[in-house]
């Protein structure tokens, strides 16, 4: 039986080598409330985005979550306060509740929080 025995390090010619480049970043996007999908807050579109799961089973389960308990409706206003929402587009304007949401999660997080 023939084989074309393995390459050795000093067998392999530089140009035969790729140069060593940065991976492309595939993580998934940043947390944060959606402006384009939102029906109150923003809430469910946003952990949509980042899960990578449809927007309706995130609106489904706060719900089932609040008529089990009441759990979910307590859930969804924190994560719509402590959330940050998207940056405006050009041309856009945040809506009243928006910016009222959005100076709430600025005094919680202190001088820290950057504004988008």
């Amino acid at each position: 039986m023939t084989s074309t025995p393995f390459p050795t390090p000093e067998t392999v010619s530089p140009q035969a080598v790729p140069p060593q480049a940065v991976p492309p970043r595939t993580g998934r996007p940043q947390l944060r409330r959606s402006r384009s999908d939102a029906v109150l807050g923003g809430v469910s579109g946003g952990l949509a985005a980042h899960t990578g799961t449809d927007p309706v089973l995130w609106r489904v389960a706060f719900v089932g979550l609040t008529v089990a308990g009441g759990v979910g409706a307590l859930l969804y206003l924190l994560l719509w306060v402590l959330v940050p929402q998207e940056p405006l587009g050009p041309g856009e304007t945040a809506r009243p509740v928006d910016r009222f949401v959005d100076d709430l999660h600025v005094r919680l997080a202190g001088p820290t929080a950057r504004r988008d």
